[in-house]
């Protein structure tokens, strides 16, 4: 089972991949492009052949929006194109139409290449940017959102939580089963995953079967709330040979953000491995409350600082 396509274009508008303007923004610019061409044509005359211009008009709403806005805006450039013949002789010639399906058919090669280059663009960012196996975001690109809800958090004075999660006793399964039904675990885990967090919260694979899920605006008793559901949910969906598989989690909340995202990770990383000290299937969380120093670099949890809070 793999992780939905919607879970990872949803991700990419989140990191920002993705430009997507509502539908009525570029049909509007095409009318209006097309209009003042239109405009321009009418007022030279046929001294001055300004058809290539709807090229142009075609190639900035395909790009702005779709393939398929970019083909309505080359039938209105044709439309307009056999007005103006019709108008400017007073009848409707076999030249006219032939001329305007000929723009038409130009326009819509344009308007087709052009959508398929921006697709395969996005196509090239979404494999930078998004874990093939299982949908979630890399890690490449969690330090980019991260970041970003980092410096919110810090301006906005609000709390920010990271969970750590590790599966208990996934390496063994690997080397049981295979790593094929491995692989379809880690996927149907992250589907799993993303069917219990909230709208705001940010699933990220960090590599191997370790995962970490951001929650901006979230305090350690929500942060709980959020990992128990998670972990609730993966527990009834995600078995092998109907044993369920058990998490260990580290939550790290941070009244005050680090200085970096590395140390905003390592705080929750470090709370992990003491969960998976007591045997697995277990969380252990934190709240940090500091402030932190703008030029500290890590941040360790082996043992509650001054400005720590075990719960």
């Amino acid at each position: 089972m793999t992780a939905s396509i919607d879970t990872t274009d949803h991700t990419i508008v989140r990191i920002g991949l993705i430009r997507r303007l509502p539908n009525a923004i570029p049909i509007l610019l095409g009318v209006v492009l097309v209009s003042a061409i239109a405009t321009l044509d009418w007022a030279t005359g046929p001294i001055v052949d300004v058809s290539l211009l709807y090229v142009i008009a075609v190639m900035a709403v395909t790009w702005a929006g779709t393939r398929r806005h970019g083909v309505l805006v080359a039938g209105l450039a044709a439309a307009q194109s056999l007005l103006a013949s019709v108008v400017e002789v007073r009848q409707l010639p076999m030249s006219a139409l032939w001329n305007t399906t000929t723009r038409l058919g130009v326009l819509v090669l344009v308007a087709a290449l052009l959508g398929s280059l921006r697709n395969a663009l996005v196509d090239q960012k979404r494999m930078a940017m998004v874990d093939p196996l299982t949908g979630a975001m890399n890690r490449r690109a969690f330090q980019l959102v991260a970041e970003r809800e980092r410096l919110r958090a810090g301006r906005d004075g609000g709390a920010i939580s990271l969970a750590y999660f590790d599966l208990d006793h996934f390496k063994e399964i690997n080397d049981a089963r295979g790593h094929a039904f491995g692989d379809g675990l880690l996927s149907e885990f992250v589907e799993t995953m993303s069917r219990a967090v909230r709208g705001t919260d940010i699933v990220c694979r960090m590599g191997g079967d370790e995962f970490v899920l951001l929650l901006p605006d979230t305090d350690a008793r929500e942060a709980m709330i959020v990992v128990d559901r998670v972990r609730k949910l993966i527990y009834e969906h995600c078995t092998v040979d109907a044993t369920p598989i058990t998490t260990s989690v580290g939550i790290a909340t941070y009244r005050f953000p680090p200085s970096t995202v590395d140390a905003l990770i390592s705080g929750a990383d470090e709370l992990m491995y003491q969960a998976k000290g007591r045997g697995g299937d277990t969380v252990v969380g934190m709240v940090i409350v500091g402030p932190w120093t703008r030029w500290s670099d890590s941040l360790s949890l082996t043992q509650p600082a001054e400005h720590t809070r075990v719960f």
